[in-house]
């Protein structure tokens, strides 16, 4: 992948146009077969109920084309269009009643409201898991921590942009003009995550010039026309302009686009205006190695990744719901209902490709003393004999996974998912709830009964899922192609070439490394990697004594 990355110090020549509108394009379309796939039944699927408080012209486009989008992909939608005289109390009545239905996974509050009606207290009284627009401070704050969460779909759309785009953001400089909470700081948070080293600039930064001609990735979020010229930009940069705002002066119009100043001057006659973002498209592109273009950029990825919330939502909510008939915890309701109460015990991920020896690792911990849950035990509990999880595994697959007895027949949908990435990940998104409640439910028990114990879980696909990022550390277990090769021939019974096919449809092994915070190389022996794993075990006890010491000291 990094070999095709393109680098922005290397592009002299006129700014390529980033195009938002086929990649928004293909979100919807990977979202649409999303719900074909998991809801059959037309009346089963996603709802988003947007909310839109008076007469707001530019309100009223926006929420009809995220209705129109809806409607495009198979998304259920309900338009809740309020008069202007409608009361606070009024719109948090209304925000309470599709918070307790069950058939509304997600709600959006088009802002802004009128004036008198306080839109952060209109926020706050959205739940949570409902709340695909990202706002809400649970979100906002699991956001900050790194937490799975709803993301603000402006900038995770810019992330998805710039990463389908193969645009590297792990090591660049990366800069946010702009510090709003819909964009600028979930935009810096979403940065650096990705590894990028992120400055966030405003109304009160001194000297702006020499801070965004510093950026590799400049991210322009600000609301004033065409502000950031040539002089802002580094040579070959990256430049996402996040601004929409219109312009009817002629001369001002022939300033901002140059070559393409007749075809806006058209528009303007016609409509009364054009659209023009927060950067100089005309200087921009003589320096830019890329950029967004106005319209046509961020804003269609805005709502293509409003869509993918809204399944999300519904799909965690419909395993909660499921999960709660079964007895298990919710993991929503862990990490969200209870966000204020704080885990003490040191939570470890452990992980690694099939065949290089995790399971011998997994038992030297246990040894050590640490509490282990295994992953794959946790999943065939899920997928139990009459279990909710197996009903939607078979609803996705066909009957053709189960045995004649009625349980799941393992083989046969290993050879189902081995060969096609997709349906890995189709499994991986019904069963992935079910096993985070599963793991929740044990961890928050380990909690009580051992508030200062280390805690591992032990799970193939923690990478590929994200689920690392719920853990304080990640220990990746590794070994030699060539000994990864020989060992799954020997206990699969499986060919050479059969082998290979197996490990090749899995995530590469040096990728996985690349998240380790420590490393066990299995390849030399039982010994040299006890020895490896009493070595990480006692880190960890230092750190989780540390933790200690920090927490008796405050």
């Amino acid at each position: 992948m990094a070999s095709q990355e393109k680098s922005t110090a290397q592009i002299s020549q006129r700014a390529e146009l980033l195009d938002g509108a086929r990649i928004a394009n293909d979100i919807k379309r990977e979202v649409a077969a999303e719900i074909a796939q998991l809801w059959r039944k037309p009346e089963q699927r996603p709802c988003l109920a947007a909310v839109r408080v008076g007469d707001d012209p530019a309100s009223e486009v926006y929420v009809k084309n995220k209705i129109r989008a809806c409607e495009e992909i198979g998304i259920r939608s309900e338009h809740h269009a309020l008069p202007g005289s409608t009361t606070a109390n009024e719109l948090r009545e209304l925000i309470a009643s599709l918070n307790s239905r069950d058939e509304i996974d997600g709600i959006l509050v088009q802002m802004p409201l009128p004036g008198g009606i306080d839109q952060a207290a209109i926020i706050e009284t959205l739940n949570p898991a409902k709340d695909v627009d990202g706002f809400h401070p649970v979100n906002v704050g699991r956001l900050a921590l790194g937490l799975p969460t709803f993301v603000p779909c402006t900038p995770a759309g810019i992330i998805e942009l710039l990463t389908r785009s193969k645009i590297s953001i792990r090591g660049a400089n990366a800069c946010v003009v702009g510090r709003s909470q819909i964009v600028g700081h979930p935009m810096a948070q979403l940065l650096i995550q990705n590894d990028a080293t992120v400055t966030i600039c405003h109304s009160r930064t001194q000297d702006l010039r020499s801070v965004t001609t510093q950026a590799d990735i400049l991210v322009v979020a600000i609301g004033r026309p065409g502000l950031i010229r040539r002089d802002y930009i580094k040579s070959g940069a990256t430049v996402i302009d996040v601004g929409m705002n219109k312009i009817s002066d002629e001369s001002v119009a022939r300033a901002l686009f140059g070559d393409e100043a007749e075809q806006r001057l058209e528009i303007i006659k016609k409509r009364g205006y054009t659209l023009v973002g927060d950067v100089h498209p005309a200087e921009a592109d003589e320096v830019a190695g890329r950029r967004t273009p106005v319209p046509g950029g961020v804003g269609l990825l805005t709502v293509a990744m409003l869509m993918r919330n809204t399944v999300n939502a519904a799909r965690i909510l419909a395993s909660e719901r499921q999960a709660s008939t079964q007895g298990f915890s919710s993991n929503r309701q862990l990490a969200i209902g209870n966000w204020q109460s704080e885990m003490t015990m040191l939570r470890i991920g452990l992980t690694g490709s099939i065949g290089v020896g995790k399971s011998f690792v997994a038992g030297v911990l246990a040894e050590l003393g640490c509490h282990m849950l295994d992953a794959d035990q946790a999943a065939r509990e899920v997928v139990a004999t009459g279990s909710a999880g197996l009903s939607a595994v078979v609803e996705a697959f066909g009957e053709g996974v189960l045995q004649k007895d009625g349980t799941l027949d393992r083989q046969q949908l290993g050879s189902l998912i081995f060969a096609d990435q997709s349906k890995r990940q189709l499994l991986n998104s019904i069963l992935h709830p079910y096993i985070i409640a599963l793991q929740d439910q044990q961890l928050c028990e380990w909690e009580v009964l051992d508030p200062e114990g280390i805690a591992v879980v032990d799970a193939a696909l923690m990478i590929e899922s994200s689920g690392f990022k719920r853990f304080d550390k990640l220990i990746v277990v590794h070994c030699r192609p060539e000994v990864q090769l020989k060992r799954l021939m020997t206990r699969d019974n499986l060919t050479r070439e059969e082998a290979r096919k197996r490990i090749d449809a899995q995530m590469p092994q040096e990728a996985k490394r690349k998240f380790a915070d420590y490393l066990i190389d299995t390849s030399e022996g039982f010994e040299s990697v006890r020895k490896r794993t009493g070595e990480v075990y006692e880190e960890l006890r230092q750190i989780r004594q540390m933790q200690r010491n920090q927490s008796q000291s405050i």
